[in-house]
């Protein structure tokens, strides 16, 4: 079964590798485990916010992936979300690409 979540911003800070980590390590504040069995692996969460995200709303032909053809929007990490589930929130945003073009780059900010 496929699924998604999101954010609730305003309400919530955009931060999708946080949202990552939670539905990983699904933690909370105090560093309880809150619902042992409803964890789901990196890759589950990462499809979550991206292909996933993108089939719901039905755009999964144009986004949500790599892929000729689709919208050249991704963004560059500091490090591998795959490596270790522990430090996804460490994790932070080198550059954004929208379009092909690039939008962000850390390396650029004053």
């Amino acid at each position: 079964m496929r699924h998604t979540i999101h954010l609730d911003t305003p309400v919530v800070p955009m931060d999708p590798l946080l949202l990552v980590w939670t539905a990983v390590r699904r933690e909370t504040s105090s560093g309880e485990v809150l619902g042992q069995g409803e964890r789901i692996d990196v890759m589950q969460a990462l499809r979550a916010v991206t292909i996933d995200a993108a089939w719901q709303v039905f755009q999964e032909d144009n986004r949500g992936s790599i892929a000729p053809g689709k919208f050249a929007d991704l963004v560059v990490l500091s490090g591998d979300p795959l490596a270790n589930p522990d430090v996804l929130r460490d994790i932070v945003v080198d550059k954004t690409l929208i379009g092909g073009v690039v939008f962000f780059d850390r390396d650029d900010r004053v």
